[in-house]
């Protein structure tokens, strides 16, 4: 965590502010670091009623309400070793199995890190998936993006190295999957790129490549909750949401939460393919997808818009459309022969000042 992060962003505690408390958090220990980053270390609520207790572990904060339930999920990723060989990872790969969590975890950080560092592929360069997406949507915007800015489910982080590379100041990326946040920690202080990419089935190889980006040093990498963010309000002067909604449990609190954090005069960028899954969002909670029998017949895209619309009940009471593009392409590589596409409904917003 780099301390200019943490003294510009002043998190809170997330237990706290899931009831409208905000309680700054304290660096309470350090455990490894220095005087720019802490690699390993606590940190503490400030409220004596509190007292909860963040880890920061490979330099990434874990802010989320119930973080002991997410250690307990999430070991794996945040335990996970780099240096076993390659020949013994393949096998405790074809060990585990398809079904296992640990494919899990191997297989999305390749599509992720495929998506967003395809140009550095000595062999065979393409443009990032995620980068075409980022500049089409940055287009939409009224006035230039501006700091402190944030990046909600940032994944591997390109587009937040992006970002660094269109704005002075500070760039925050936020992410739920430890296992991403690490790969792109690690690009942000180390200049690597480090992943096992997978060709077929279990099969993976190892990528190790330089991977230096302008501005890399006003980037930082925080595990947080996009429905329930450990930021006070108006905390940044611009957000993006890139295929997020359809994978939070809530898109309605992530909505909410994208409006709070943006203060006056700022701005944000909201798109998503409304892939809907059970498994990621409860089938009531999605924004379109079903009741065709209503005014929109299941449509999604009207009910996104809606949400910034102050006629809505359940409109974000700050942000408004100001431009939008219904069909921006976007891929998802999973293993040499096959990615899916899809085409991502992106909204330009703006609050008043």
């Amino acid at each position: 965590m780099r301390r200019a992060h943490f003294e510009a962003y002043a998190p809170v505690c997330p237990g706290c502010r899931g009831a409208g408390v905000d309680s700054p958090l304290r660096l309470a220990r350090i455990l490894r670091g220095d005087a720019e980053l802490v690699d390993q270390g606590v940190l503490h609520c400030s409220e004596p009623r509190c007292q909860r207790e963040y880890p920061i572990l490979d330099g990434v904060p874990i802010l989320v309400a119930d973080v002991r339930a997410h250690v307990s999920h999430g070991l794996l990723g945040m335990l996970a070793r780099d240096d076993v060989d390659d020949v013994l990872m393949g096998l405790i790969g074809d060990c585990a199995g398809p079904e296992s969590p640990l494919h899990a975890m191997r297989a999305r950080l390749s599509s992720y890190a495929e998506g967003h560092y395809s140009d550095l592929d000595p062999e065979q360069p393409r443009p990032p998936a995620i980068l075409e997406l980022v500049d089409r949507a940055a287009a939409l915007l009224p006035a230039p993006a501006s700091a402190p800015a944030l990046v909600l489910g940032c994944s591997v982080g390109r587009e937040c190295f992006a970002l660094a590379g269109r704005v002075d100041g500070l760039v925050l990326g936020l992410d739920l999957d430890f296992s991403t946040l690490r790969c792109a920690a690690r690009i942000a202080r180390a200049g690597r790129l480090r992943y096992a990419r997978r060709r077929v089935g279990t099969v993976f190889e190892p990528v190790d490549r330089a991977a230096s980006f302008a501005g890399a040093d006003r980037v930082d990498f925080w595990l947080a909750d996009a429905t329930a963010l450990p930021l006070a309000s108006s905390a940044a002067a611009f957000a993006t949401s890139f295929n997020l909604l359809d994978c939070v449990h809530d898109p309605l609190a992530h909505v909410h939460e994208l409006d709070r954090v943006v203060r006056p005069g700022g701005s944000a960028l909201i798109g998503t393919p409304y892939d809907w899954s059970p498994t990621a969002t409860a089938y009531p909670a999605w924004i379109g997808g079903h009741s065709q029998r209503g005014p929109h017949r299941g449509d999604a895209e009207p009910v996104l818009r809606g949400l910034f619309d102050p006629t809505w009940p359940q409109a974000a009471p700050g942000l408004r459309v100001v431009a939008e593009d219904p069909d921006i392409p976007w891929e998802v590589a999973l293993h040499r022969r096959a990615a899916l596409r899809y085409r991502v409904h992106t909204l330009a917003l703006a609050k008043p000042g």
